[in-house]
């Protein structure tokens, strides 16, 4: 019986990579001769680099199908031939293990002239030192407006797998920080297809100081000298100073403060470049805060954001700010 016995025998893959210059009429005309041999096609994968193309086929074979193989083999040597396509071949036995563990996907943005051959060696080596598999590489932007992304599929090892992860992701987010990027991981899945929104905190992160500090110093009301000394081991010593400071607003002008607010507003490098690439990518972005609704909003309209979530300190009513 052999290795596999008489089951193991029968169980035989044909894999076929089809490679050439990209053209849209490539993959319909391999799929095309693989009807008309009537095989049985197991899995199918393409990638694109450039205007280079490769596809690789599955298919299953029988060795009571010896004449189906010699079809498949030979429609596909049509099809490769006159599409002006390379064709190789191999055959291997069908021996369908479980893969252990359990895969992430990362995905990395980050300004093109920090995202170097270097910085995706650096990636690669954290991946590997906690023993993760990378599956595959996809570029998801190519640069032309001013970043580049990219998606890592990573299989982890169930054996302490949440610590290792853990210590991936403190690697990955140091070497993010290095870059002036972003990196994100999560589980892989028809979950992680499905999110589809980013949602950013807005001090520090879209704008580049406190909206609180920014609101509070356009309205003439400066923090007190003990504020940042007591912030630190209390938070709720910076409540309490942080209230005081909202009660002064009561009574002033919106649109004067408001004015003089916006024009003391900037952006983080590279904040609208990122919120302007993903809307491309199609997700839809938001904005959360603590701080004033009246910025919150204005940096919604200016980046094009689909929400925001704002535990505001102060509000407006009938053109003059009051206590909440």
């Amino acid at each position: 019986m052999g290795e596999y016995g008489e089951q193991g025998e029968r169980e035989r893959r044909l894999i076929a990579t089809i490679s050439g210059k990209r053209t849209s009429a490539g993959l319909p005309s391999v799929l095309e001769a693989l009807e008309k041999a009537k095989a049985a096609l197991v899995d199918i994968r393409q990638f694109i680099v450039q205007d280079e193309f490769t596809l690789t086929l599955v298919i299953e074979l029988s060795d009571e199908e010896g004449q189906r193989e010699t079809d498949i083999v030979k429609e596909l040597l049509l099809c490769a031939h006159a599409m002006k396509l390379f064709v190789e071949f191999d055959v291997v036995q069908n021996r369908v293990v479980s893969e252990p563990g359990q895969v992430f996907v990362i995905t990395m943005i980050s300004p093109v002239g920090t995202a170097s051959s270097a910085f995706l060696v650096d990636i690669c080596q954290v991946i590997a030192t906690y023993n993760g598999n990378i599956e595959t590489i996809t570029s998801l932007s190519r640069g032309s407006n001013g970043f580049i992304s990219y998606e890592f599929s990573v299989r982890l090892p169930e054996e302490d797998l949440f610590r290792q992860l853990e210590k991936m992701r403190e690697g990955l987010l140091l070497l993010g920080k290095r870059a002036r990027g972003d990196i994100a991981i999560q589980r892989s899945g028809l979950l992680q297809r499905a999110k589809r929104m980013v949602v950013f905190d807005l001090s520090y992160t879209l704008i580049s100081s406190d909206a609180n500090d920014i609101l509070f110093k356009s309205a003439g009301v400066e923090e007190s000298e003990e504020m940042p000394k007591r912030a630190k081991p209390d938070i709720s010593d910076y409540a309490e100073q942080l209230e005081q400071r909202v009660s002064r607003l009561k009574g002033l002008q919106v649109s004067q403060v408001l004015a003089k607010a916006l024009s003391e507003l900037s952006y983080t490098p590279g904040a609208i470049e990122v919120v302007r690439t993903l809307k491309r990518l199609g997700y839809k972005t938001a904005v959360i805060s603590r701080g004033p609704r009246l910025i919150a909003d204005a940096v919604k309209t200016t980046l094009g954001l689909v929400g925001r979530l704002v535990f505001r300190t102060s509000e407006a009513e009938e053109n003059f700010f009051a206590l909440c």
